[in-house]
């Protein structure tokens, strides 16, 4: 499960030397800043982020791409709502849903937009 996950993304580290790490906490927050190590970026602005790309054709999703279906089943579950403590919840909606693959590609979107990954990569488009 999750700790397999943690062994491939050390490994795509170490295996890419040069690729730079940025250590990225979602938060519940309102607002996104770095403590000098660790960057705390609220989901739901994570979350607006790809949805502009999206909205926008700048990001697109190939057909026959690997877990490309995977992905837009994932996109379609995401949902944004208010709980009964009036936070706002950003997810997966339903039992045994799954956000994973759309964290990763809005981290990769995020990241883009800082700066650095948009000099290499160009315009993102899968």
């Amino acid at each position: 499960g999750r700790d397999k996950r943690i062994q491939a993304v050390c490994h795509f580290y170490v295996a890419h030397p040069g690729c730079e790490v940025r250590l990225v906490m979602l938060t519940g927050g309102v607002a996104e800043y770095h403590d000098g190590r660790v960057w705390h970026v609220p989901k739901l602005d994570l979350m607006a982020g790809l949805r502009e790309v999206l909205e926008r054709g700048e990001l697109g999703i190939a057909r026959g791409m690997g877990e490309g279906d995977r992905l837009v089943e994932e996109l379609m579950n995401v949902k944004v709502g208010v709980r009964k403590s009036g936070r706002v919840r950003v997810g997966a909606d339903g039992c045994g849903e799954h956000d994973d693959l759309v964290i990763a590609v809005a981290l990769a979107v995020w990241a883009a937009r800082k700066g650095r990954v948009r000099e290499r990569v160009g315009r993102l488009f899968w």
